[in-house]
């Protein structure tokens, strides 16, 4: 299962155009609902992969913001000026189109680069 989910959409799509074209050339021999069924099939198995990508996405979102979080002790002001500070850099630099999970990346990376020697009161 980890090789399909690891396929681009477009390879996806090509496969399935492949196997539809394959049931086909086979039903033209034997008569049937080949195509149909192989069709559904990979519909289905599309949808399944869809849902778990975007599950994925969802799921590593939340844990660059509770990794976020708690570099910044659980204060959430401050989390959100990290982001929208790495926004207006972006923008600044002509780059305004980056998702969420990136400018919470490049907030930790900054976040860790700034404060890397930084005495520790613990």
């Amino acid at each position: 299962m980890k090789g399909l989910l690891s396929l681009p959409a477009l390879s996806l799509k090509r496969q399935i155009k492949k196997a539809f074209c394959l049931a086909e050339r086979v039903d033209m021999q034997t008569g049937g609902l080949t195509p149909l069924l192989v069709l559904v099939s990979f519909s289905v198995v599309a949808a399944i992969v869809s849902k778990i990508r975007s599950r994925r996405a969802s799921l590593r979102r939340e844990v660059l913001r509770r990794r976020l979080r708690q570099i910044t002790g659980h204060n959430q002001a401050k989390t959100d000026r990290l982001i929208e500070f790495e926004r207006t850099e972006l923008v600044r630099n002509r780059r305004p189109n980056e998702n969420l999970d990136h400018l919470m990346e490049r907030a930790i990376k900054r976040w860790q680069r700034d404060n890397a020697f930084a005495v520790s009161t613990y």
